[in-house]
């Protein structure tokens, strides 16, 4: 039974398919992935849509093949197809922090201008409704606005916790810990319990400060 699946990331504004099927995914037998005819309609299908695509000069001709960079007005991507599947990394170059390129920066849709944001959602989203045309399944996770159901989501996805639904109260657990003391204390070797309010220190270096939840 052939059975595909994709998922979009905005954290990493990403898109990813990843071909379930029951055929070989060894290199031996590349041309035979029936994802590659998939990815390919994909990509014509951006064309379509005014996406400017190339093979990626900056990838070695022996492997060249398997990558591709794009550009639609100021949002980029690279792609990258491979035995499960095939993947589409989006950046933008207008605001980042890493010298190399908004390409290696980290959280890179929230570095994104608010305009080059709504393009990225406007076209995975067009990209998703492509691939469910062609019986493609969309995989991704369900995206939470409250801080509380993304904990609690966390909760109900490690295996570590007892949680295997979300109807629970994060209160419940307030001044509870984890066992092992590897994993619940502080930099000062405090024991750390569900519900404090701790300081810390952000990606940025700003000092913040918010309630605490266990997470492995």
């Amino acid at each position: 039974m052939e059975v595909y699946f994709f998922s979009i990331n905005k954290k990493s504004a990403s898109f990813a398919l990843i071909n379930d099927t029951d055929e070989s995914h060894g290199w031996k037998d590349r041309n035979e992935w029936s994802h590659y005819p998939i990815l390919h309609r994909l990509l014509n299908f951006m064309k379509d849509r005014g996406f400017n695509i190339k093979h990626d000069e900056h990838v070695d001709k022996i492997t060249r093949e398997d990558f591709w960079y794009g550009k639609k007005g100021d949002l980029e991507f690279s792609a990258h197809r491979y035995p499960r599947g095939f993947s589409f990394e989006f950046y933008q170059n207008i605001n980042f922090q890493n010298s190399n390129g908004g390409k290696y920066d980290f959280d890179k849709f929230d570095k994104m201008p608010y305009l080059i944001k709504l393009s990225w959602i406007n076209e995975t989203k067009k990209m998703g409704k492509f691939l469910e045309s062609l019986d493609v399944s969309n995989n991704t996770e369900m995206e939470y606005k409250l801080a509380e159901d993304k904990i609690k989501k966390d909760f109900v996805d490690c295996w570590h916790h007892p949680q295997k639904d979300m109807n629970f109260n994060l209160y419940d657990l307030h001044g509870t810990t984890c066992e092992g003391s590897y994993n619940n204390t502080d930099r000062n070797k405090k024991t750390i319990y569900n519900g404090e309010i701790k300081y810390f220190r952000h990606w940025n270096g700003r000092l913040m400060r918010g309630k605490v939840y266990h997470n492995i």
